[in-house]
């Protein structure tokens, strides 16, 4: 028998939170450090390595949003006087 933990992953966009349950063997991220280096949060699905900069490896954020590093990942927030969900951001 196989026991399956789940946990539940929510964020908040445009002033609305939105949960999913997230299964962590299949879900998060593959680590590039090594597991003694890994770490984990209280309430967090997944481990992370501290000090990776997921924003500077690529990120899909609109040329008028900010990217903001998460431990596992990153998001995108749309700048002062534009809205969307920080992929697509439109003039207020």
């Amino acid at each position: 028998m196989r026991v399956v933990l789940l946990c539940v992953d929510c964020e908040c966009r445009d002033g609305a939170m939105q949960c999913r349950r997230v299964d962590p063997d299949t879900s998060c991220p593959e680590l590039s450090c090594p597991p003694d280096q890994q770490f984990s949060e209280p309430g967090e699905c997944c481990k992370f390595c501290p000090g990776v900069d997921y924003c500077a490896a690529g990120n899909t954020c609109h040329v008028n949003a900010t990217c903001v590093n998460l431990q596992t990942s990153y998001t995108c927030h749309c700048k002062r006087g534009f809205q969307g969900d920080g992929r697509n951001c439109t003039g207020r």
